[in-house]
């Protein structure tokens, strides 16, 4: 999937309510999405509309509430409103670094 350019001013919006971290759904296995599966651009448009709306810059199906294998990140923190898709994605490779933000005096 490439990049979506994503206006929301001139679209309805379609924003879902982001489950509790306290939901079991969030520690249940989500499904992967085979490639018929109609409704995975309905389902990322509904997804870009929650995670701006809600001031995010990354977004999972499962934190709406829909166990697909689904993410959505914008690497411009949402200045831009550019969100990149993902689907079935792997973790392919682990880093041990860790990056941490400065401390400030």
């Amino acid at each position: 999937m490439a990049i979506v350019s994503h206006d929301t001013m001139e679209q309805k919006l379609a924003v879902k309510k982001i489950v509790s971290s306290l939901d079991s759904i969030l520690r249940q296995v989500s499904l992967p999405v085979s490639g018929d599966d109609d409704s995975i651009d309905r389902l990322v448009r509904n997804m870009c509309d929650t995670m701006y709306a809600g001031g995010g810059s990354g977004l999972s199906a499962v934190q709406i509430g829909i166990l697909k294998r689904v993410i959505i990140v914008d690497p411009s923190g949402g200045g831009l409103r550019q969100s990149q898709p993902f689907v079935n994605p792997e973790i392919i490779e682990l880093s041990l670094i860790n990056i941490s933000e400065p401390t400030r005096p």
